[in-house]
Parts: C-alpha cells; structure tokens; sequence
C-alpha cells in the first residue's frame, strides 16, 4: 500500500513539474533534411519537412523574412529515398514557399518606399511604388491560393504513400500548416489595407501644388576632382519660392546644399569626385518640411550628364616565361599615358599577393626585381602590374596582366655501372649468408647530378632491392657501393633505382633507373653437380638393366640366332605353363610361348642382345592383328622379370587370356592366308 502511494504520489508530482515547466521536454531530433545532404540521403523524413516548413511560414506570417529565407535556403530533398510522386510534390511545395517568401518580402519593401515618399511629398515616387506594390500584392494572393491547392493535394498523397506517419500525425501538421497560412493572408491583407490608406494620402495631396526646379551647369566637361558651378530657379507657377534648401545630387549621392534666395535663384560650386568614370549624372532635389509639407510636393530637376576629363593610362608589362619558388625573378615594362609618367608608382602582383613597387622614370619605364614564395603552387599564374590613380596629375589608374608558369625543375641523374652483378662474392660472412638464405654484394656506380638551377647538397639514396644505400652529395660527380641483395636461388634481371631530393624550392624530387644482370654463381655450380650425379645413376642404372635383360630369372631363354626354324619351337614347346615356380615363373613361360608364336608366324626371331622392348618394337610394324595383345603381355613380363613385387594371380590370368586371344589371331590369319594361296 505505501510503495503504490510512493509511486502515485511521484507520478503527480512530474506530472506538476511538467506543466509548470521545471521538466525539460525530450525534444524530438531537429530536422535532417537540411544542413548535411548526407543525411537527406540515409534519414529523411516527410513529416519533418513539413514542420520546418510551417515553422518557416509562420516567421513569413511574423515578417521575419531574414529567418525565412535562411531556412528554406537549408532545405535539401535532391538526394532523399521517396518515391517518385512524393519527391515531386515536396519539391515543388518548398517551390512554392520561396516564391511567396520572396513576393511578400518585395512587396513590404515596395510599401513601404510609397509610404516614405508620400511623407516627402514625392507623389511620382509614391505613385510608382503604388503601382508596384498593387502588382506584388496580387501575385501574392495568387501564391496563396496554389499554396493551399498544394497542400491539400500533398497530405492526401502522404495519407495514400503512408510517407508522412500515421493519419493523426497527417492531420496535426496538415491544421498547423492551414492556420501559419491564414497568418500569412492576413500580413497580405494588412498590406494592402496599407496600400489604401496611402492611395488616400496620394488622392489628398495631389492637390499639393507642384513646384518648378531648373538646374544649370556651368561647364559641360569637367576634368576629375575639378570645381564647377551649379545654378537653378525653383518656383510655381512662374512664382518664386524663396528660402528654401535645394540639395545638389552626383550619381544620386548629395554633395552639398544651396539656399534659395529672393528671386528664388539658388547657385553654388560643387567639386567632382576623384572617380575616372566617363560621366556623371547631376541633378537638383527639392523636398518640402514642416509647413510646406502641406502646400508644395516634392520635385527634382531634370538630369545633367557632365562628361568627366582625365588622362587615359597604359602599362605594357614584359614577364619570363617560367619563373620557380624560391628563386628571384625580373619585370620589366613602360607606361603610357597622355599625361605625366614620371614618378608614378606601379606594383607587381602574382596571383593575389603584391610581390614588389617600383617609381616609374622619365620615359615611363620600369624594372622591378622580386623573388617568388617558396611555398608558391606549381601551375599557370598570373603576373599584373597595377598602377594607382594620380589624383594630383589626373591620370586615370591602368592595369595589365601576363599568364606566365610557375614550375619546378627536375634534377638529371646519370648512371654509370657495370651491367652484370656477381653473387655471391667471397668473403667472411659467405658461410652465414649462406646459412641465413640472403646473398649480399656490393656493386659500384657512378652517379653524375646536374641541374640547369643553383643546386648544392642532393640527399641520394639507391637501391636494388630491399636493402639501400644513403649518402649526400654537393658535387656533380660521386661513386658509391650499393648493396645487391638476393636469395639463395635469385637469378635474373634486376633494377637499380636511384632516387634524388634536393633541399631548394625550385627542385623536386626525381629518380633514375638501370638494368642489372644478377648472376648467382651458386646455381650454376648446384646444376654442374646435379647433372653429374644424374648422368652417373643413368649409367649405373642402365647396366643394371641391361644385365638384368641379359640374365633372366632361371628360365633358360633359348638361343635362335643360329638354331634353324623348328627346332626354335620345340626349344620352348617343352615348358610346363602350371603355377609352379609362382605367378612371376609362369608370366615368363606365358610371355615366351607368346615369343615363339610369332616367330612361327612373323619370323622375326628373340636374340640374345635384345630386350623385351626391343623386340615389341621390332614386331609391332608387322603385327596384323591387335598389337596391343602382345604390348600387354610384353608390359605383364616386364613387371614379373624385373619388378620388385610379385604378381598377383589377376596378372597370371590375364596373362593366359592375352596368350589365348594371340594364338587366336594368329590362327585366323593362317586361314586367311591359306585361303588367299587356295584361291590363286
């Protein structure tokens, strides 16, 4: 009972705390469709982007068009995973809401430049502005009307895509977004309200009289920085208006007051500015205070365009084609100029850094000396000489600019070594190369560095495989040892690399390479030794085979060289084919009737010399039938004569069978042949 009145007691006091605001809401994570496009790509949600847009409405609805704009710049839907209905209707929503943020935010402007002209009396300013403003205000309300279109359109596909949450989380944001919108109709329609009233002040005071201003320059053509004088009449109707203040415009900027006097003449000297333009633009304004604002309007003069004097200015500028970081530079160059040249200062630039001033001599010529930065990036880059204004000479400024290249120059490195590397060489440590499987050797080059820039110390290293050798150098010409490293059984092409790096900017790193033959005297001794023992086993083996062909087991191999035809047969006919003697003896038997089968057929007679191949190549060119019968049964003999193990009884079997199937074959080709003989 009391853990239960713990626990509510609890609850109602967050609860409390809750509504009074001492417990910090969780808010939900801000929107991830603006800022990082990365995360438009992996986590964007529709209904975040609708309530950053009410969000962004509802500061247009407060008229802070800055907030306004920055927000709906942030939004970013290009990159999001939404099907191709939903994005399109996004986007053409966030559309919508650019195109009225910027049409209200001209239109406040629009306003309120017709109300400041009305308070001066400027009823063309004022009328002009109206007429705009009207124009704003009814794209306006238009962009309103397509803005509701499109967001009902745009919840009833979200309600069907199920993009934009659950139909209650549809339906909240859909009644936010409707009541910013009214917010917004409403700031139009205070606009407009606005705009009545000062159609209302217009249609009062354009009973206002209109005043007359006349302006009148003394010169038509003034040189820069000169004095002229300005003079005028203002009145109405042909009447003067006296006392008054006329203020004098260049290009739109006052550049001084002159008072009216009885005759309602105004005069004054005005000075040009020090700007080399072709022209300028005077004009006189009147703008009416205190009393007058209720009987004159305001009135400006009609333009004067006074042409601006001042001596016309070129430089010509003769820069080096390449020019390196680090190292000094020279440009020369003249100006011209219709008026003095003397003592004018010009200055160099490459890139966006002034590198060096100089004052021009009597013939408008220049040379000036610089050095480039270190760190300056390789590339084209551009060299200008700027030459300021000369107020004092009126001498309008010049400029000219030259591509040129900043680079680099590559070091050239000559080798020069002998081509053929021996390994390995004899020394104290052969045995421990041997032992640890690496060869080293030291081969000598001739390295030869030249630049066509200063160059001092070269930082060199070479190598030819892992090992390297380092060393300085601040002459053209230096020899040194490089280590050749190789394993045991390493043979063949190796190269030789030589790498540069020079401590001045204007070098850069570079590397020359060159074949090397490695030859390892290891292996050709290993082969010579190898291939000795192998032709010494040939030879032993060979005789023991030749003895083993000529010595047969204990079968007597009967002699035919010289024994006429059939007494060669009955030599064999006596041998017993049982299983005495174990399959080995009775294979030799098998193999032998086979022999005396086809001398009887062949007469191709079984020497002593030769072997039992020997004698299957001898007889295989003449064998009509099968020839792999008595190849078989040659291979069963073999193997039983002079191999290690004895045959098994599947081998004496075949053994007969092959016998059987050659006496066969050798039965049907003697009636074949005496059939031929019958036939002739």
């Amino acid at each position: 009972m009391r853990r239960r009145l713990r626990v509510t007691c609890t609850l109602c006091a967050s609860i409390t705390l809750l509504c009074c605001g001492c417990i910090a809401v969780p808010e939900r994570e801000g929107p991830v469709f603006h800022v990082d496009p990365s995360g438009v790509h992996e986590r964007f949600e529709v209904g975040l982007l609708f309530e950053h847009l009410d969000a962004m409405l509802g500061a247009l609805a407060s008229e802070d068009f800055t907030a306004t704009q920055d927000g709906l710049r942030n939004v970013n839907i290009d990159r999001a995973h939404l099907p191709a209905s939903v994005f399109d209707v996004c986007n053409r929503y966030v559309e919508l809401c650019n195109l009225l943020t910027d049409t209200i935010g001209s239109l406040r402007l629009a306003v309120e430049d017709c109300e400041s002209s009305l308070e001066n009396n400027d009823l063309t300013g004022a009328g002009l502005s109206l007429g705009i403003s009207r124009s704003l205000l009814t794209r306006a309300r238009e962009q309103l009307i397509a803005l509701e279109k499109a967001t009902a359109e745009a919840f009833v596909l979200l309600r069907r895509s199920g993009q934009g949450g659950s139909s209650s989380q549809l339906e909240q944001s859909r009644l936010m977004i409707s009541r910013t919108m009214e917010r917004v109709t409403l700031l139009a329609s205070e606009y407009e309200s606005r705009l009545d009233a000062a159609f209302l002040e217009a249609t009062v005071k354009n009973d206002l009289l209109q005043p007359d201003l006349t302006l009148h320059v003394r010169d038509d053509a003034v040189w820069v920085g000169d004095i002229t004088a300005v003079s005028g009449v203002l009145s109405v109707d042909g009447k003067p208006i006296t006392n008054k203040e006329i203020t004098l415009l260049i290009d739109g900027v006052g550049v001084g007051v002159a008072q009216t006097d009885g005759d309602g003449a105004f005069a004054r000297s005005v000075t040009l500015p020090f700007e080399y333009v072709p022209r300028h633009i005077v004009r006189a304004s009147y703008q009416p205070e205190g009393d007058d604002l209720g009987r004159y309007r305001a009135v400006t003069s009609d333009d004067y365009v006074m042409t601006v004097r001042f001596h016309t200015s070129t430089v010509a500028l003769a820069v080096p084609s390449q020019m390196h970081p680090g190292l000094g530079a020279t440009v020369v160059g003249t100006i011209d100029s219709s008026g003095p040249t003397e003592g004018r200062e010009v200055m160099i630039l490459v890139g966006d850094d002034a590198v060096g001033t100089r004052q021009v001599g009597p013939e408008g010529d220049f040379s000036i000396d610089f050095r480039v930065a270190e760190n300056a990036v390789e590339g084209e880059v551009q060299v200008k000489a700027f030459v300021p204004a000369d107020d004092s000479a009126r001498c309008a400024p010049c400029d000219f600019t030259v591509d040129t290249e900043v680079t680099t120059v590559e070091p050239t490195v000559e080798l020069s070594m002998s081509r053929f590397a021996f390994v390995p060489s004899l020394s104290s440590s052969l045995l421990r190369q041997a032992v640890t499987g690496t060869f080293v050797g030291l081969e000598t080059v001739s390295v030869d560095v030249y630049s066509s820039l200063p160059l001092s110390v070269m930082h060199m290293s070479a190598a030819a495989g892992e090992r390297q050798a380092l060393w300085t150098q601040d002459e053209i010409h230096a020899e040194v040892q490089v280590p050749v490293e190789c394993r045991v059984w390493d043979m063949g092409m190796r190269q030789l690399i030589v790498r540069a790096s020079a401590d001045e900017p204007w070098h850069r790193p570079t590397e020359a390479t060159a074949q090397l033959m490695l030859v390892n005297l290891l292996i050709p001794n290993v082969l010579l030794v190898s291939l000795g023992v192998v032709l010494g086993l040939g030879v032993l083996n060979r005789r023991r085979l030749r003895h083993a062909v000529l010595e047969p087991e204990p079968l007597p191999l009967p002699v035919l060289q010289s024994i006429p035809y059939d007494v060669a047969v009955a030599a064999v006919d006596g041998i017993s084919f049982d299983d005495v003697g174990g399959s080995r003896q009775l294979l030799a038997r098998l193999y032998y009737q086979a022999v005396v089968v086809l001398q009887k057929t062949l007469g191709v007679m079984l020497r002593r010399e030769m072997t039992l191949r020997e004698y299957l190549v001898s007889v295989q060119q003449r064998l009509g039938f099968e020839p792999r019968i008595f190849g078989k049964l040659t291979m069963l003999a073999e193997e039983a004569m002079y191999g290690p193990r004895e045959p098994d009884r599947q081998s004496a079997r075949l053994g007969r069978r092959l016998l059987a199937m050659l006496r066969s074959a050798q039965s049907n080709s003697d009636g074949e042949r005496d059939g031929s003989e019958d036939a002739q």
